[in-house]
């Protein structure tokens, strides 16, 4: 966060207008050695911090299901793309950064109903952000990547009726497939792995599933947040221990 930018733009702080599991502060842990981040990754997150330091021109890149649309959520304020998560941690990050929507600009290529298996044909075109007529950089800084979701209930529901499942092992090898495609063709790209789903609601299917996007994550050294690592009670991810509480 650049000193003064909340003060002297009047905008109420992030951490105030709901509870903030995304927030700028993470950029700047993930470019730290502290955390199971690849040098590459660190790199790329040291990139990212520099360029919103020095108001360069930032592209962030939503890639998942319904929910990352922003599919149900509701704000008179803005439209349905930046109501999502993704969206409103963009949003915030202008504001910590006094950037406008020219220079902080948010991609949502989301779709409801995709999971990491499905959207693994069209990822070439799901991964273009640029504008043909800009000179501007044509790929994203930051890919925000969650499936989970769809990656669950593929194989929980749909399944059952459509005959077209996503077992927790296709789940892992199209992950892997899809974190070394972008890290192969967008090696300055940083990125991070969202888990919204937790075991609270306790299927094998489920845990298995969320174990497959953080163990791949982990082993390509790409940051993994999971929201139910975030929680305690009946949403809280039963596998959740110290060593884990260090990369939240």
């Amino acid at each position: 966060m650049r000193p003064g930018c909340l003060r002297e733009l009047g905008y109420v702080p992030w951490d105030q207008e709901s509870v903030a599991i995304l927030s700028d502060a993470r950029i700047e842990n993930y470019s730290r050695s502290l955390f199971p981040t690849s040098p590459l990754q660190q790199t790329a997150y040291s990139r990212v911090l520099t360029r919103l330091n020095n108001s360069q021109h930032v592209i962030v890149l939503a890639l998942g299901g319904s929910a990352v649309y922003g599919a149900d959520c509701r704000d008179e304020a803005v439209a349905q793309l930046e109501c999502s998560f993704p969206g409103r941690f963009v949003r915030s990050l202008r504001r910590s950064y006094c950037m406008d929507e020219a220079q902080l600009r948010f991609v949502n290529h989301a779709s409801g109903g995709q999971g990491t298996v499905a959207s693994l044909p069209q990822l070439e075109s799901l991964l273009k952000v640029g504008d043909p007529s800009s000179s501007s950089n044509t790929t994203p800084d930051l890919v925000i990547i969650d499936f989970s979701i769809n990656d669950v209930t593929m194989g929980l529901y749909m399944g059952k009726r459509s005959g077209i499942t996503s077992l927790p092992e296709d789940v892992e090898a199209a992950t892997e497939v899809m974190l070394r495609e972008i890290l192969t063709s967008s090696p300055a790209s940083a990125i991070l792995m969202v888990d919204q789903e937790c075991r609270g609601l306790n299927t094998k299917q489920r845990f298995d599933t969320i174990e497959a996007h953080r163990r791949v994550s982990y082993a390509y050294g790409v940051p993994y947040l999971s929201y139910g690592d975030m929680l305690r009670g009946e949403c809280a991810n039963e596998s959740f221990s110290a060593e884990n509480a260090k990369y939240v």
